[in-house]
């Protein structure tokens, strides 16, 4: 009989440890969670998040999106320490960290004891004229120590919203998402259900579908989500095989630029309306920065396809891509004087170039994406992620 005893007695414990993280509400770190040895459900893991949310708030008419992530993370061994520490890489023209807090929690003589983060462990890194690291050492983690970071990342709408992935380094016993998009704004919510959804308000309209100060609101979660092993040969495209949710951009219900979401928006709808879109067509029409230089690159030309390699040569050995791919640009002038761009902004330059040189060319957008998240509206989800200079002479 006590033997019985004993043994239910573990079993309480375990299902106890294994459920108190549904429903995970931010609050005051608990003893329980500081008294944790191990990750219930993959054990010998060397850290776990006990919860982490990611709240993006999405405006139709704002030219950012902001996204607000709360991370919790305990230590369980001397290999997990790393990650008690935070790194981001980003892009500094186009995304903007602020509002960053963070904790460390220890269990000392039965007492939690609270550090808070102090201005001078935050260090900001420039990689190189496009791109920064943003890392905080935080002070005394330990085995055993509670994490809590929280940030607020900005990006620009000429960068795509990144998706969520609920599966990272490490197990997570809550991993949830919330978007709250203006009413104005349709979007495509792609998602891979490879673990299940505790909460998806999409296809569950019951869990807590809301609109609220003319957002629509809606909710994902997933509990108890392992580690990811990419190292693993048979692993093809790694991102395709984690948990995730991606936001696609359907069309504006009204005033969009990719024409209006009432009814079926025809190529040629699409067509006319990024040629007067002030990110891709209006741009190439702003070139009058570039005409001293080029008059100094053709000065010797001696026909057609000399002058159109020299304009080529001018603009790839003024300008190197950042990494990223679009399909758009904001200030073309700005992209030649930094002599960095996404390849979006660099063939914008290039066509822009081209046109001021007298050469009849156009923008051509092309399909490089596999599997990409199917949009009828949107061409940059629809696998046409890349944008090109096309020159015609006569009909060719």
């Amino acid at each position: 009989m006590k033997t019985s005893f004993i043994f239910f007695l573990v079993c309480g414990l375990f299902f106890f440890s294994y459920g108190q993280f549904s429903h995970y509400a931010f609050g005051d770190v608990t003893t329980e969670e500081l008294l944790l040895k191990d990750c219930p459900f993959e054990p010998g893991a060397p850290a776990m998040i006990l919860a982490e949310r990611c709240e993006l708030i999405n405006e139709a008419t704002a030219p950012y999106h902001v996204s607000r992530i709360n991370k919790r993370i305990k230590i369980l061994t001397n290999e997990g320490l790393f990650y008690g520490n935070f790194e981001m890489e980003y892009l500094v023209r186009y995304t903007e960290i602020s509002m960053f807090n963070a904790y460390v929690y220890n269990l000392i003589d039965g007492e939690i004891v609270v550090e808070k983060l102090k201005l001078s462990d935050i260090l900001i890194t420039k990689i190189d004229k496009s791109t920064s690291k943003y890392s905080v050492s935080l002070p005394n983690v330990k085995v055993g120590s509670v994490v809590d970071i929280f940030y607020k990342r900005q990006d620009e709408n000429l960068m795509p919203i990144q998706p969520w992935y609920f599966q990272s380094e490490i197990p997570c016993c809550w991993s949830e998402y919330i978007s709250k998009i203006q009413k104005k704004a349709t979007y495509i919510y792609h998602y891979t259900d490879f673990l299940p959804f505790t909460v998806n308000t999409i296809k569950n309209t019951s869990q807590s579908v809301d609109i609220k100060g003319g957002n629509i609101i809606n909710r994902f979660v997933v509990e108890n989500a392992p580690s990811y092993h990419l190292s693993e040969s048979f692993i093809l495209r790694p991102q395709n095989q984690l948990s995730k949710i991606e936001l696609v951009f359907n069309a504006y219900n009204e005033n969009s630029i990719w024409g209006n979401a009432i009814k079926p928006v025809t190529w040629n709808e699409i067509r006319d309306n990024l040629l007067i879109n002030p990110f891709l067509g209006k741009v190439i029409n702003k070139g009058r920065f570039l005409r001293d230089p080029l008059k100094e690159v053709l000065a010797n030309s001696s026909d057609f396809e000399d002058s159109l390699r020299k304009v080529y040569e001018y603009i790839r050995q003024n300008v190197k891509s950042n990494g990223y791919r679009n399909i758009y640009a904001s200030n073309l002038q700005k992209t030649l004087t930094e002599k960095s761009g996404n390849t979006g902004e660099i063939n914008l330059l290039l066509i822009t170039a081209l046109r001021e040189a007298g050469f009849d060319c156009h923008p051509l957008l092309l399909p490089t994406n596999e599997e990409a998240p199917s949009s009828k509206t949107d061409p940059g989800n629809n696998g046409i992620s890349y944008l090109v200079a096309a020159i015609f002479t006569d009909s060719t």
